[in-house]
């Protein structure tokens, strides 16, 4: 087998055997066959499931936003039939813009840091820089999470 690395440098080639190629293969099958028994389901489908909690990641505020789709709205609009235990994202704006929409003592608002890298689009800094201003952070948000 050959695969390209991400930067597209070079191709790697690996030996694999069969009885591993079988198990990759089995496992990705299984993985195909989980999904086909539980099918892609929406929020509110699944809060009618009666879960103990809900917890929305909203990754890419950016991208909606940029599509004239507005997530803060989608999620203001859901806190009013669906209980949401735990709200996050990478994105300091959007977790602001809904902070004071939301019931603080139901909904907990959890910043989700990414590669210390990573540029946070709202503010213009790096993650690792972020991540020594927890002052900042509690302005928008109750918790963390770190990978």
């Amino acid at each position: 087998m050959e695969f390209l690395p991400e930067d597209g440098s070079q191709w790697i080639s690996l030996s694999v055997t069969c009885h591993l190629y079988h198990c990759f293969r089995e496992s990705i099958l299984g993985v195909k066959s989980l999904m086909a028994s539980f099918p892609i389901q929406t929020v509110r489908e699944m809060a009618n499931l009666k879960p103990p909690g809900i917890w929305l990641n909203i990754q890419h505020n950016a991208f909606y936003k940029q599509r004239n789709l507005s997530m803060r709205s989608y999620v203001l609009s859901l806190s009013r039939s669906v209980v949401i235990n735990h709200l996050s994202s990478p994105e300091a704006s959007f977790l602001g813009s809904v902070a004071n929409r939301l019931n603080l003592n139901i909904t907990k608002l959890v910043f989700r840091f990414l590669e210390p890298n990573a540029i946070e689009l709202s503010t213009n800094q790096t993650y690792d820089s972020l991540s020594k201003n927890f002052t900042f952070i509690k302005t928008f948000a109750s918790g963390i999470l770190i990978p």
